[in-house]
């Protein structure tokens, strides 16, 4: 039979090279939930992305990241529903509170501005 021939350098070599791949996936993980977070608008997936005292520079004004990020994506998701009237003719975005039984109007687009227009708090 063949001879064990795995040094304790190819042992290193290999562990070393697993922990880069172990490195990578928890990064990638990462990426994947802030992405998730930015695009449907969930604020609690992308806070721990920024230091305190982080910065965001997406337009025109720089922001603290943790003061402001719900804002940003309040109107980040108001300018991707804008986007095409085609497809949406106006939307209205509402948050709900932590027992879930009152949603208050946060943001929206090309909303009716007379009697028809949207509540600005629903409660159960």
């Amino acid at each position: 039979m063949g001879e064990n021939i795995m040094t304790d350098k190819s042992w290193e070599d290999i562990d070393r090279r697993l922990t880069a791949i172990e490195d990578k996936e928890q990064i990638r993980n990462r990426l994947y939930r802030y992405a998730r977070g930015v695009d449907r608008a969930e604020v609690a997936l992308t806070h721990d992305f920024y230091w305190e005292d982080g910065v965001l520079a997406f337009g025109s004004e720089p922001m603290i990241a943790h003061e402001n990020m719900e804002a940003y994506t309040r109107e980040h998701a108001a300018k991707v529903l804008d986007a095409n009237p085609a497809d949406i003719p106006f939307a209205a975005i509402y948050l709900l509170d932590d027992e879930r039984k009152t949603a208050r109007l946060l943001a929206g687009t090309r909303l009716p501005t007379d009697h028809a227009g949207p509540t600005h708090e629903i409660s159960r």
